[in-house]
């Protein structure tokens, strides 16, 4: 009950992502909207990472001063609802250091079978901290630099 609102903001993102997911599927003739020829690359705004983090912070600070109920059903839910983003922001992040190392996706899809928590958690805190470092930029950087192994030494 206390999760309703979260819940139910993650369902509206849900449902969202499957229409787009159902539009995109149609055949060319059915669209209304021109293909998009760039791949698309989910990233969130540098600032909003704060929303969770002050949700954790009130979290935890109400175990050792009791703040009032409103507070922690508002931080719960805003928790609950901006875990979706940074998670699929963090999953783009994995997949995409992932693809490097043969073999890596499939022990990413293990891993997340027999420790999902874990995993989750991780998948989330790797989502938060890419709107800051940005690392798939820094992967791709490295790719680059690896494939011109001319450009290290001129």
């Amino acid at each position: 009950v206390h999760f309703a609102p979260g819940l139910g903001a993650v369902q509206l993102a849900g449902g969202a992502a499957a229409s787009v997911l159902l539009f995109r599927s149609l055949p060319r003739t059915a669209r209304t909207f021109p293909e998009l020829s760039v791949p698309v690359r989910f990233r969130m705004h540098w600032g909003v990472a704060w929303i969770p983090i002050l949700c954790l912070l009130a979290i935890v600070l109400d175990r050792s001063s009791p703040l009032p109920e409103w507070i922690l059903r508002a931080a719960g839910n805003l928790l609950l609802f901006m875990a979706v983003p940074y998670s699929v922001e963090g999953l783009q992040t994995a997949v995409h250091w992932a693809r490097r190392i043969p073999g890596m996706i499939m022990l990413l899809v293990i891993a997340g079978l027999f420790a999902t928590p874990v995993v989750a958690a991780a998948i989330l805190l790797v989502g938060i901290l890419d709107t800051w470092f940005d690392y798939r930029k820094r992967i791709d950087n490295e790719r680059n630099s690896d494939e011109n192994p001319a450009d290290k030494d001129g």
